[in-house]
């Protein structure tokens, strides 16, 4: 089972049509997508350097991070 915030961070991300573009084509890319090339890709879409090696506290805390820094660039999809 994912902590909330991975999923929360998930259910963000679908508001970002050009960070949706970006994971689709790493995913085209590497076959699939895992938590590490997702949160390097919304990093880097966010403008947050990420450098070494994290612990599991540190992963929820940059989720945390990175799903604040999203809400503040959210968009609105209409289907």
């Amino acid at each position: 089972m994912f902590p909330p915030v991975v999923l929360a961070l998930n259910e963000e991300v679908k508001k970002h049509p050009l960070l949706l573009a970006e994971l689709s084509k790493l995913e085209q890319t590497n076959g699939q997508l895992d938590m590490g090339i997702m949160a390097g890709a919304v990093a880097a879409y966010c403008g947050i350097g990420l450098d070494g090696y994290y612990l599991e506290e540190d992963i929820i805390i940059l989720f945390h991070l990175l799903l604040n820094e999203l809400q503040k660039r959210s968009a609105i999809v209409i289907h």
